[in-house]
C-alpha cells in the first residue's frame, strides 16, 4: 500500500507486474540519459559563438542521428512484446465481473449470469459496528470465490 509522498509504484501482485515494473525503470532510465545529452548539446550550441559551414553536409552526423535512435527503439520493442505476449495469456477464467464506478457507488454485473446486478453504497456512520472502517464499509459487498483467476473489465 502506497504511504503519504511515495512517488514509487505499490506492491505487485503478480510476476508480470513485477517484469512491467522492471521495463517502466528501463525505459526511465533511457529517457533521462537522451535528455541529458539533448541538454548538454543545446547547452553547447548556445554558447558556441563559432558557425560550422560543413555542418550542412556532415553525412556522419546524419547516418548517426538516424542510427541511434533505431537502435535504442529496437532494444525498448524487444521487452515491449514480450510484455504484451505476457499480459496477453490468460488462462481460462471462472468468472467475469463487471465493475462501475459511479460518483457515490459502485455498480456491479456478473456477465456470466445477466440477472445478477447490484449497487454497493456506503454505509452511513451510524450503522457502523464495531470494528467496521468509516468510508470504507458498504451495504452490498461483491462475492468473488478465492483462489481463481478473473477477469475484471
Amino acid at each position: 500500500m502506497r504511504s503519504w509522498l511515495q512517488f514509487i509504484l505499490q506492491d505487485s501482485a503478480s510476476p508480470t507486474i513485477n517484469i512491467l515494473i522492471l521495463f517502466h525503470d528501463l525505459i526511465l532510465i533511457v529517457i533521462v540519459i537522451v535528455l541529458r545529452i539533448i541538454r548538454y548539446i543545446i547547452i553547447f550550441l548556445i554558447k558556441n559563438n563559432f558557425y560550422n559551414r560543413t555542418i550542412k553536409e556532415a553525412h556522419k552526423t546524419k547516418l548517426i542521428w538516424t542510427i541511434i535512435p533505431r537502435i535504442i527503439l529496437i532494444s525498448l520493442a524487444f521487452p515491449s512484446l514480450r510484455l504484451l505476449y505476457l499480459i496477453d495469456e490468460l488462462d481460462q477464467l471462472v468468472i467475469t465481473i463487471k465493475i462501475i464506478g459511479h460518483q457515490w457507488y459502485w455498480r456491479y454485473e456478473y456477465s456470466d449470469f445477466p440477472h445478477i446486478i447490484f449497487d454497493s453504497f456506503m454505509t452511513h456512520d451510524l450503522n457502523l459496528n464495531k470494528g467496521e472502517f468509516r468510508l470504507l464499509e458498504v451495504d452490498n459487498r461483491i462475492v468473488i470465490p478465492i483462489l481463481q483467476k478473473f477477469d475484471f473489465w
